[in-house]
């Protein structure tokens, strides 16, 4: 009897399973075109797949070139949202950390423009993190502190 009561349970925990997964929607690429080009931007240049958002590559109705992202509701994202979504919490240890070369100012400003952010500026480094002040796709000002030496970014907050 109890075999006959797991049996029942395993093949209702799989129907269950198997009706959430088919109520999950998820975007594809031509509509992800649309949603940008809809919300005023321009035709993208580059869409692809960045873990769970699509991440665009296109002009902003002032034709500078932003990197928006698009979330599987459709909804449009700023860089500072999804880098405050990415920033780890690091911690301690007792072994020595591994030797790397401190990225440059010039990295810095690479770094933040695949992050999603524009116009990079007054960039400083102060206590092994580099401060930046940039864009995203609002024209909100954002500070931004990057990692000098693993070069990822581990603070945002509004300027």
């Amino acid at each position: 009897m109890n075999s006959k009561r797991a049996i029942l349970a395993v093949a209702l925990g799989l129907t269950l399973a198997g009706a959430a997964v088919a109520e999950t929607v998820i975007l594809a690429e031509p509509e992800v075109r649309t949603i940008v080009t809809k919300a005023g931007y321009g035709e993208p240049v580059v869409i692809k797949r960045d873990s769970d958002l699509w991440r665009v590559r296109s002009l902003s109705p002032a034709g500078q070139e932003v990197t928006l992202f698009v979330d599987a509701n459709g909804k449009l994202l700023g860089a500072a949202d999804v880098a405050r979504t990415r920033i780890t919490t690091t911690t301690t240890t007792t072994t020595a950390p591994a030797v790397t070369k401190p990225i440059a100012a010039t990295d810095v400003s690479l770094v933040l423009a695949e992050a999603g952010f524009h116009n990079v500026h007054d960039v400083s480094l102060s206590g092994g993190v580099w401060k930046a002040e940039a864009d995203d796709i609002t024209g909100e000002d954002f500070e931004i502190h990057v990692d000098a030496n693993s070069g990822m970014i581990v603070h945002v907050e509004d300027d």
